[in-house]
């Protein structure tokens, strides 16, 4: 599976990342993938949400990474950042992120939760059958009021 993460774009980490805190216990937002302001994930456990920065890179991460998730954290009104690597952080950006209480996750510590392609697959059966599960409770909540509605609506008249 290392191997597998390394191959990926940068999409296919951020993707993999939701399913990582999905597995987690974390309720878990994309953001759009471009003008994300900085932040690739909104990750919410425990009523505290927190914005994640996915970097997918072969090289070390520096400071911009950490600069871009602080900035995220005030425009997403989050109270925790999180970069999150498959490769390692330069000194600089470790410094940076002590001294703002920006978390790191290098590549020992995103490969302690690695979940298997199995695991994967499981989640997002789980996922979907969640979506359809939403969907049909948004479908019947939308009946009744259209009911409701055309009862008010056909009363009055």
């Amino acid at each position: 599976m290392r191997k597998k993460i390394d191959n990926m774009s940068g999409l296919e980490f951020e993707d993999y990342l939701y399913y990582v805190f999905l597995n987690l216990g974390y309720e878990v937002e994309k953001t759009p993938y471009s003008v994300d302001f900085g932040a690739d994930l909104i990750i919410i456990k425990n009523k505290i949400k927190t914005v994640v920065q996915a970097k997918r890179y072969s090289g070390p991460i520096g400071v911009s990474a950490v600069q871009e998730v602080l900035g995220s954290r005030g425009y997403y009104n989050a109270k925790e950042a999180l970069v999150v690597t498959n490769s390692r952080f330069t000194a600089n950006a470790r410094e940076l992120a002590k001294k703002n209480n920006v978390k790191l996750w290098d590549r020992a510590v995103l490969f302690g939760y690695l979940i298997t392609d199995d695991e994967l697959i499981g989640l997002k059966r789980k996922e979907r059958k969640q979506l359809r599960k939403r969907n049909k409770k948004r479908n019947n909540f939308k009946k009744n009021i259209d009911i409701i509605v055309e009862t008010v609506f056909k009363h009055k008249i």
